[in-house]
């Protein structure tokens, strides 16, 4: 029996030390990055100063330009979105950067149903940021609903690596598949879907939102504004939809910390199918002209504002 127990222990501390230098190794690939998924979460949470700051899901990363920005406000802007993600993975983010500064202007991109969205899926989805649990204490409350027992996993390294080494080495092996680094975050698409007729859907629906989306928002756009960062909140067009009116829009109309950009109604985007990649994606021309009108319109707030 003892020397049972005794085999137990050191198979626990042989296993420690593989874990210790494994996790090591692959600290080592994260942060050596060339570019991809990794690169940016990196560097959202660790790097990021610029003054104006993106985020969202997959239509902020690859519809918002953040050159565009650059070049008319003079402004420094840097593109967090990542695609297939939602709340708790913006949080966290949001946290990372809170931590170091403040931007100046945070641009949130949304559906126009986003705030009725359940968030169980998504924060396992945040779990890609897990690789970054042990150093980053801010991330952590996010990442702990993933499960009841994910704050004891974290201990193991090969835990938090844990369906990430495809992201982690693709970038080793492929360069730009998740946009250059000198894009800034963007992620533009190519290719352009068909000429097509408009023949818009109306959307107007009173769904009821989801009371912990809600709060979650609540929670994130209020510790961008509360440091004294100017929030917009962002509705981004979909080709051959114009959406009059959302239990999500009119949440958010109500809130005294945003403003509200709503482009779900813009005929000259949502109805030339030629600026989109697919029905609810830009590609290059959508996305710098959408994000032209963008900044645009956020000047025009800005100037109104100081006046």
């Amino acid at each position: 029996m003892i020397r049972l127990l005794q085999k137990l222990i050191l198979l626990f501390i042989a296993f420690v030390i593989i874990d210790y230098i494994i996790g090591l190794g692959l600290n080592i690939i994260l942060n050596n990055s060339p570019d991809g998924r990794y690169f940016k979460a990196l560097y959202s949470l660790e790097k990021s100063n610029e003054d104006i700051v993106i985020f969202g899901a997959s239509c902020a990363e690859t519809n918002i330009v953040p050159y565009v920005f650059e070049d008319s406000l003079k402004m420094t802007c840097w593109n967090s979105g990542r695609g297939g993600q939602l709340l708790p993975f913006f949080i966290c983010i949001e946290q990372g950067m809170l931590n170091r500064y403040v931007p100046k202007i945070a641009v949130i991109d949304m559906g126009v149903e986003d705030l009725e969205t359940d968030l169980s899926e998504f924060y396992e989805k945040a779990g890609f940021l897990s690789p970054f649990y042990r150093k980053h204490k801010e991330i952590r409350p996010i990442l702990n609903k993933i499960s009841f027992f994910e704050r004891y996993f974290m201990y193991s390294m090969l835990y938090a690596y844990n369906s990430s080494y495809y992201y982690l080495l693709r970038p080793y092996l492929f360069r730009g598949l998740d946009g250059k680094r000198g894009d800034k975050g963007w992620k533009p698409r190519t290719g352009q879907m068909p000429k097509i007729i408009p023949n818009p859907v109306i959307v107007n629906t009173s769904k009821k939102l989801n009371n912990e989306t809600v709060s979650a928002f609540n929670e994130f756009v209020t510790g961008l504004s509360a440091k004294g960062c100017k929030v917009f909140v962002v509705i981004h067009p979909v080709f051959n939809e114009i959406t009059t009116n959302t239990s999500t829009i009119e949440n958010i109309k109500k809130m005294k910390n945003v403003d509200l950009l709503d482009f779900d109604d813009n005929k000259l985007i949502a109805e030339n199918s030629l600026f989109f990649r697919d029905p609810g994606h830009l590609n290059i021309q959508g996305a710098i002209k959408f994000t032209t009108l963008l900044v645009n319109k956020i000047r025009h707030k800005i100037n109104k504002n100081t006046l």
